[in-house]
């Protein structure tokens, strides 16, 4: 019997790295202030890598699916978007 019947696999377990963009989290903290929330701390989201480009546009990463990213000289294969960063700051 499985001691935790409505239990999932967390994303933790998913995935070796998680990365998202500075830009994202900025518009997150943007969308919260709008509504009158407090700012949350980029440390939330507990990720490996944070791409401060000012390129990018926010949320550009959840196009990077089956794309290579290039971190100095090591790549890493992107191969799903785990979650909605907006929804998971609410």
């Amino acid at each position: 019997m499985d001691a935790f019947p409505d239990s999932t696999i967390s994303f933790a377990n998913e995935a070796q790295f998680l990365c998202i963009s500075k830009k994202s989290f900025d518009m997150i903290n943007d969308q919260l202030l709008f509504d009158s929330k407090p700012e949350i701390d980029l440390s939330r989201f507990r990720a490996n890598f944070i791409i401060d480009d000012n390129m990018l546009i926010p949320f550009e990463e959840e196009n990077w699916v089956n794309k290579t990213l290039q971190i100095g000289d090591q790549y890493f294969y992107v191969t799903q978007v785990f979650f909605d960063l907006l929804t998971l700051a609410l």
